[in-house]
């Protein structure tokens, strides 16, 4: 039985950076700059299984953003044609309830999620995505934090979701993912334990951002689907993470500060 493989592209960030065109290489396997830990054998060959199955066909997938600016749209269709605007989490996990059915492969072989992360440089617990409560978030258990409820926290609306409802739709298969799967977080300041947990629920190998992260921008479009992960001078590493499931747990991988989005 042939294996289904699937990138999961997530594109969340605050600015444009902007950097000269040289000087920025991709380190086999992962598309880190190889300035962090990674190189397992088992997660360089989960990243090499999608590579052979899908890599050719970058915009064979789901788009969806938030925010305003257009760097967010324009981050979002270059890895779909059509990206799909969501106000909340509630929007969405239904588009990827859409899209699961619509997709050729009858799974998601790709989703680029583009938006605002976090200020905190200690992490947010998710994708805050319209703001307001109505993001997308590790857990309910901040739901009884009043701090939570109004700001940017967690259900601070019925708008809100949380990992809890993707693990349920996914087990309904309501959502599918395909068997092997990328999801690419390019967000400011993501927490460690979301995308771990991220990668648990979805079953897909999950990149996020530490830092305060955006894509490189040059005159010649020739580092296009190059991130930057920033420092912010708090010594916390801020650079990117990759989180791949297993069987009996998750692999966590250090790539460095830059990012080559696939």
């Amino acid at each position: 039985m042939k294996k289904v493989i699937a990138l999961l592209s997530v594109s969340i960030c605050l600015t444009t950076m902007t950097s000269p065109t040289t000087g920025l290489a991709q380190s086999a396997g992962h598309g880190g700059d190889g300035q962090g830990t990674q190189n397992s054998q088992f997660t360089q060959a989960y990243h090499r299984e999608w590579k052979q199955m899908y890599g050719r066909s970058e915009k064979d997938g789901v788009s969806i953003y938030t925010g305003n600016e257009m760097v967010f749209k324009n981050n979002a269709r270059k890895f779909s044609g059509n990206p799909f605007f969501a106000e909340s989490a509630k929007d969405f996990l239904a588009h990827l309830e859409s899209e699961s059915d619509k997709s050729r492969h009858r799974c998601i072989p790709k989703l680029t999620f583009a938006g605002h992360g976090w200020g905190d440089p200690e992490g947010g617990p998710g994708l805050p995505m319209g703001g307001f409560g109505t993001g997308f978030y590790t857990d309910k258990a901040s739901k009884k934090d009043k701090e939570y409820r109004t700001g940017w926290g967690p259900f601070g609306s019925s708008e809100a979701r949380s990992l809890v409802d993707l693990k349920k739709l996914v087990k309904k298969k309501k959502i599918r993912f395909c068997s092997r799967c990328l999801i690419q977080i390019h967000s400011c300041n993501i927490a460690e334990d979301f995308g771990s947990e991220l990668a648990k629920v979805s079953g897909c190998q999950v990149v996020t951002s530490a830092g305060q992260c955006a894509p490189i921008s040059t005159f010649d479009g020739s580092l296009d689907h190059h991130w930057i992960s920033g420092q912010d001078g708090s010594g916390i590493y801020s650079g990117f993470y990759r989180f791949t499931p297993t069987k009996d747990n998750v692999l966590w991988e250090k790539l460095g500060r830059r990012y080559i989005a696939q």
